[in-house]
């Protein structure tokens, strides 16, 4: 299914497919004569616009959002939704956009109010035959993301061209602007990687069994601007782009490797081999250090130096899904077992340790010196960025199974949960 899509694009999706049966995924490389015409990004300070939040790290910006929810006034609003997923929510200006999914099988994207969680409308995208995946996975677990104009929405399923990775892109009152096959995708579990936008670019990563490849596609028509091809993997992490010594840097690990690429045209930086053979989570940085873990079947969390990916340290530690934070020169994290761990960015050295209990597959997420952990149970764990010792502030029970990560922003905490969105927040 691909609306209003370019020929250049269609060309260049059929050379791709005829040398993707299990072959190298031949590279595109980004051409000189390139230029945008994607609008500027419009993104407001009390927003969260894609996955990990406005600062691509999960650091929250804004007021800070209510920490101990027992008063029930803190509920803003409540909305049971009647598609499945683990996408995390995102927030812009005066909307809410959700990923999900139904058994029909239909893939679709809904729109909430952000003041009053009605809906405002919702999209179908793909009504086509959906893939194998894990029993913890879903048909919508990538997060979407938001350049202000649109929402970008990364989903495989199956296409006539044969299973595939399908970007949309969607305007803000619902409309379908295009949709582009990024790659075929052969899947074991299922896909989970959130789109990620730099620029004029919405950069989607295809690890997969087929073999993999990173595709970066112009945001404002779906062309393919790039592409550069990846091992086999049956990884599922989602790249993060951030700011390390001083350059944009593009990181993604997995395949029993962690990477950097330069994000403005795809160019490896380089690759360096752990933390382990499949990664689910997101890596982090903080100064000329970018830290990365993975838990299957290996189980490392190490610290490299971005100039050249050499090991500044390395722990026995297995953090799998949930992503963590960097605060204060300290790095923040909950293992899948429910352990909260505190270690030090430049040594490793570790801090504080904590059973919270529960499995965990929501990322951490720090608004202000507070932490916030969310077990698969619905228990939201809020904690202060204490390196030194664990010390609790609330414990809030929502009563739902989650699987997705909060997004705070505006003094609000909007939360997805197995069959609603809910937000917190004062009056």
């Amino acid at each position: 299914m691909n609306r209003n899509l370019p020929v250049t694009t269609v060309i260049l999706i059929a050379l791709f497919l005829t040398g993707c049966g299990g072959k190298k995924v031949a590279d595109v490389k980004l051409s000189r004569k390139y230029k945008s015409t994607s609008a500027a990004i419009k993104i407001g300070g009390q927003d969260w616009p894609w996955w990990r939040g406005q600062n691509r790290n999960g650091q929250a910006n804004g007021p800070v959002p209510p920490l101990d929810w027992k008063d029930e006034k803190l509920v803003r609003w409540k909305r049971q939704i009647d598609i499945a997923g683990h996408a995390s929510p995102i927030v812009v200006g005066s909307r809410v956009f959700i990923a999900g999914s139904t058994e029909r099988p239909i893939q679709s994207l809904l729109c909430l109010d952000r003041t009053s969680g009605q809906e405002v409308w919702h999209r179908i995208l793909h009504d086509a035959p959906q893939l194998r995946m894990h029993h913890t996975n879903s048909q919508a677990s990538a997060t979407p993301a938001s350049d202000g104009q649109r929402v970008f929405v990364a989903m495989v399923n199956r296409q006539e061209q044969g299973d595939s990775l399908m970007v949309s892109a969607v305007d803000m009152d619902g409309k379908i602007a295009w949709q582009t096959n990024a790659g075929r995708f052969r899947s074991r579990h299922g896909f989970g990687a959130s789109p990620v936008i730099y620029k004029s670019l919405v950069i989607v990563a295809g690890d997969n069994l087929g073999p993999g490849y990173l595709t970066a596609l112009d945001r404002e028509t779906g062309n393919i601007v790039w592409r550069r091809s990846r091992q086999s993997s049956d990884s599922y992490a989602t790249p993060v782009i951030g700011k390390v010594g001083g350059k944009d840097r593009l990181l993604i690990h997995g395949q029993g490797k962690a990477s950097c690429y330069d994000p403005a045209s795809g160019e490896p930086l380089w690759n360096v081999a752990g933390p382990a053979r499949t990664a689910a989570n997101s890596m982090n940085w903080h100064g000329d250090l970018v830290f990365a873990s993975a838990g299957y079947p290996e189980r490392n969390f190490f610290a490299l130096n971005v100039s050249d990916g050499s090991q500044a340290w390395s722990k026995n530690i297995k953090v799998y899904v949930p992503s963590f934070v960097v605060h204060d020169q300290w790095i923040y994290l909950v293992q899948d077992n429910g352990v909260a761990r505190c270690l030090n960015t430049r040594t490793g050295e570790e801090g504080w340790q904590k059973r919270l209990g529960g499995s965990f597959s929501s990322s951490i997420v720090v608004a202000a010196d507070n932490l916030f952990a969310t077990s698969e149970s619905g228990t939201v764990y809020v904690f202060k960025a204490n390196p030194k010792k664990y010390q609790p502030i609330a414990r809030n029970s929502i009563g739902e199974r989650v699987m997705s990560t909060p997004a705070i922003c505006g003094g609000a905490v909007f939360i997805r949960t197995e069959s609603s969105v809910i937000c917190y927040a004062r009056k």
